[in-house]
């Protein structure tokens, strides 16, 4: 194979990945604007429709509140609400991390969706919180509406 054709099949191949996606979401993303759905002390920095810079400051935890109605997950037996929280691990005071990546944030259908769960914490029929991981449940998806930092 020549070179001009190597190098003409890789921009078309590159260039042909950035139309279906861009950043782990659709390029004509649709979803609200999450700036406004932000709790707590964090670092925001837009950078597309669908791409955003999102951290906790001052040592503290990045939690997304979900439900479980609005997630692929399926509802332990034991839990008593349909809330629970997504938190990132870890021991306070926690280090900075990236809301996108560390809970695989994207745009979807008008939803911002998380597809990875480092911790989950519910309340269980004790009226106790239980936090713990899960096994294959990352890549599931679940509608959610506000990030906190606690």
């Amino acid at each position: 194979m020549n070179l001009p054709l190597l190098i003409s099949l890789i921009i078309i191949i590159g260039v042909s990945s950035q139309i279906e996606t861009n950043h782990g979401c659709k390029t004509n993303c649709n979803c609200s604007n999450i700036e406004f759905s932000i709790g707590g002390p964090t670092s925001y920095t837009k950078i597309d429709d669908c791409s955003f810079k999102l951290t906790c400051l001052n040592g503290k935890q990045a939690v997304l509140s979900l439900s479980w109605d609005g997630s692929e997950i399926e509802k332990p037996s034991d839990a008593s609400t349909n809330r629970m929280d997504v938190i990132q691990e870890g021991t306070a005071p926690f280090p900075p991390v990236d809301f996108f990546s560390t809970f695989g944030i994207a745009c979807e259908d008008g939803y911002w969706i998380a597809t990875k769960y480092p911790l989950i914490r519910y309340q269980n029929m004790d009226h106790e919180l239980v936090t713990k991981s899960f096994d294959n449940i990352n890549g599931k998806k679940t509608q959610f509406g506000i990030l906190q930092c606690f």
